[in-house]
């Protein structure tokens, strides 16, 4: 053990373990993906091309709203602040609103159903009304 390798345990005299050399390969594939393969990549580059052409188109319209309109109206800039926690609740309750309706949906429906008829018979009334005058 005088020749300054470490034993056969891996540890040194010091206690520092010795790490083993590892072997490392590296692959590169080329050619032609397998049909299915070729096809979902193809419609995960449309999808991003698609996302990408929104987001671009849709920039200047959200500069607007950030940008130009808090110069034009300088108080909206107040209001984002109590709307960000608001939002923020609004986000964390929609699953909570989901589940309770799919679990109460079915207990409501039949009020739902006359609460539809009631208004369509109110929106038929007033059409009438509106479109004899």
């Amino acid at each position: 053990s005088g020749t300054g390798s470490p034993p056969a345990g891996g540890k040194t005299a010091a206690g520092d373990e010795v790490l083993q050399p590892t072997l490392r390969i590296k692959l590169l594939l080329s050619g032609p993906y397998r049909p299915e393969i070729n096809a979902i990549a193809t419609a995960s580059k449309n999808w991003f091309n698609t996302v990408d052409g929104f987001a671009d188109a849709g920039g200047s319209a959200i500069s607007s709203v950030v940008v130009e309109l808090p110069k034009k109206v300088p108080a909206l800039k107040y209001l984002l602040v109590p709307a960000v926690p608001l939002a923020a609740v609004s986000v964390a309750l929609v699953p909570v609103l989901v589940g309770v309706l799919i679990v109460g949906l079915p207990f409501f429906l039949p009020f739902l159903a006359v609460i539809a008829a009631f208004g369509a018979s109110v929106g038929a009334i007033g059409g009438g009304f509106y479109l004899s005058t």
